[in-house]
């Protein structure tokens, strides 16, 4: 039997040293992309911290808000708790913050249309909520001093009625009463 020497090389070694080259030259090449990737992703970082801050100051903001909130609140948030992200937040969460930080709590807001009417059955002023009217406003359902002038002429009896029922607007002549002394 013949004896098979490991050690022994063939006389092939420049096919062997075509393919050391050309396994060294892909090498170089995927060294390169590597680290011509390497740079994209460093100048895209800070990109990406940005718009994930962003992203979390929004969601947050919407947490605040649904839990009556002052959205400015988010800053004061994210300082004291920068480890926790906008997933793990609850409103629960939030309101336990805003006790432990004595922040303001108004009533959570409510969706346009789905207004919750009084308990009990008060009214509005009753819960001690006046409206007030800014300028020159007119209130709904009310006929402007100089229409119902017009009105007094034409119809005597249903003007009378819409003054009798609230139905004019006599704001600017209240005004005029009510600060005498400024005259």
């Amino acid at each position: 039997m013949t004896e098979i020497d490991p050690f022994a090389f063939e006389d092939d070694d420049e096919d062997d040293s075509k393919e050391v080259a050309a396994v060294i030259k892909e090498r170089n090449r995927l060294g390169k992309l590597l680290r011509d990737r390497d740079k994209e992703i460093e100048r895209l970082r800070p990109f990406e911290v940005q718009t994930l801050a962003s992203q979390r100051d929004d969601t947050l903001t919407g947490i605040f808000k649904d839990s009556g909130l002052n959205p400015k609140h988010v800053k004061l948030f994210s300082a004291l708790n920068p480890e926790v992200t906008a997933a793990q937040v609850t409103k629960e969460q939030v309101l336990a913050f805003a006790t432990e930080n004595e922040l303001p709590v108004s009533a959570p807001t409510e969706p346009e249309g789905t207004a919750v009417p009084p308990e009990g059955g008060a009214s509005a002023t009753d819960q001690g909520f006046a409206p007030v009217t800014v300028g020159n406003a007119q209130a709904p359902g009310k006929i402007t001093r100089e229409a119902w002038s017009k009105l007094v002429a034409a119809d005597p009896a249903q003007a009378q009625q819409l003054y009798l029922d609230g139905q004019v607007d006599m704001s600017e002549i209240e005004a005029l009463k009510t600060f005498p002394s400024d005259r």
